[in-house]
Formats: C-alpha cells, sequence, structure tokens
C-alpha cells in the first residue's frame, strides 16, 4: 500500500463525515434531540462495520488504505482473518444503510443538503472503489482487483 492509496482512503473517510454532519446539521436545525441520535447512531453503525469488516481483514494491521478503521481494529477482539461470513456481510450492509437511511427524511426538506450528502457519498464511493480496492492486497474481500484477477474476474 503506498501513500496514494492512504491518502485516498482518508480522503474517502472525509467525504463521508462530512456527508454525515450535512446529515447531522440538517437534523439538527429541525430535532435537535433526532441529531444526536444520529450521532449515536453512526458512532454504533461505523463500529459495527469496522469490527464486523475491517477486523478481519488480513492487512489491517500493516497497508490498511484508510488508516483509521485498521488502527481501530486493534483496540477490538481479535477476529479470525477468514472468508467474510454471510453475517458480517448482513451486518456491515445494514449498518450502512442505518447510516445512510437515517437522515434521509430532514435531508430531503432541504434540497441542497440531500444533494451535498448524496454527491459527497457517492464522490467516496468511487474513490473507494477506483483508487483504494485497486491497491488493496485483502484477497478476502470480494471487492479486492488484485484477487478478482487472479480468480478471473
Amino acid at each position: 500500500m503506498n501513500m496514494n492509496s492512504r491518502f485516498h482512503g482518508l480522503l474517502s473517510l472525509v467525504l463521508v463525515f462530512v456527508a454525515v454532519l450535512i446529515g447531522v446539521f440538517a437534523i439538527f436545525e429541525v430535532f435537535p434531540l433526532m441529531a444526536w441520535l444520529y450521532i449515536a447512531i453512526t458512532l454504533i453503525s461505523s463500529s459495527v462495520v469496522v469490527y464486523l469488516y475491517c477486523s478481519k481483514c488480513s492487512v489491517r494491521l500493516t497497508s490498511c488504505g484508510h488508516v483509521i478503521p485498521g488502527w481501530l481494529t486493534r483496540f477490538l477482539p481479535v477476529r479470525e482473518q477468514s472468508d467474510y461470513s454471510f453475517t458480517d456481510y448482513l451486518g456491515t450492509a445494514i449498518s450502512f444503510v442505518v447510516l445512510v437511511g437515517f437522515p434521509q427524511y430532514w435531508l430531503w426538506k432541504h434540497t441542497i443538503f440531500f444533494f451535498a450528502f448524496w454527491i459527497l457519498l457517492i464522490a467516496a464511493l468511487l474513490v473507494i472503489r477506483l483508487c483504494v480496492c485497486r491497491l488493496c492486497e485483502n484477497e478476502k474481500c470480494p471487492l479486492c482487483v488484485k484477487a478478482g484477477c487472479k480468480r478471473g474476474l
């Protein structure tokens, strides 16, 4: 993993973080208590993703492209570096959908926030897929480009 990949990994995290802040702001304007709930949901969802997905990554401690999630796995219970299970995928997907879905009602009330949120989120996903995954060496991950070439994908 090189510095270019780490830059893109951190950039993608910043883009998601700013999107979440926009969601928090959109909610806070109308219902401050729900904004605090969304912050809690964000922390829980992110922790679930790091535990279920990142902690199984075989390169998380040596060359994590996102840097921060790999570092955070050091503080979680050790998980076997094996294939991802259905539960890993399902928990990750549900956490992501909740993280993204929760603020939609309030974002939709402010069109500019709605579009800013989705533009930032899509940009983050594109950066991950096109820049971070391209150099990642976690061959257990279904998004790994290097493993995909070996599998004939």
